[in-house]
């Protein structure tokens, strides 16, 4: 899983997803490098401040918009799209941008897909159905993000 999860990583180059740096392979350890994000993660800053405005919304699912879409030109599903997964650059302006990590579920979506997977708050109704899925799954969890930062609370 860790060899398909560095595949994509060597692969995936945009500003908002975390970058893999350097890796290191050492006898039977391998150490990955990744880009330092120092803001937390998006499910914390929802924690604090409950709900956002639709402008910091906007700006926050247009930076996941962004990243999935870089993502699914090369054919790639990240499959477990969540706050946890989603950290908060904190820029010197006080701005704030958010980058996509985590890419241990991500695969190439040549044909459809069957495993189930992801997190229950985030899943599609296809992956469910297991009738087979793509990268729409994608987009359903961060339509399910966009809900709670505006609403404080999953659908």
């Amino acid at each position: 899983m860790i060899e398909s999860e560095v595949a994509i990583l060597r692969r995936v180059k945009h500003v908002n997803i975390v970058q893999l740096v350097e890796e290191f392979d050492f006898e039977n350890d391998l150490y990955l490098v990744m880009e330092l994000v120092k803001g937390g993660d998006l499910f914390d800053a929802i924690a604090s401040a409950t709900k956002y405005t639709e402008k910091d919304a906007s700006l926050m699912v247009h930076d996941l918009s962004s990243a999935l879409c870089y993502l699914h030109s090369l054919n790639i599903v990240h499959r477990d799209i969540k706050p946890e997964n989603l950290l908060v650059v904190e820029h010197e302006d006080g701005s704030r941008s958010l980058k996509l990590g985590d890419f241990g579920l991500a695969v190439e979506a040549k044909e459809p897909l069957f495993t189930v997977c992801g997190t229950p708050t985030y899943v599609a109704p296809e992956i469910l159905a297991e009738t087979g899925y793509g990268l729409k799954v994608d987009i359903w969890a961060a339509g399910v993000i966009m809900y709670i930062l505006l609403c404080g609370f999953p659908p």
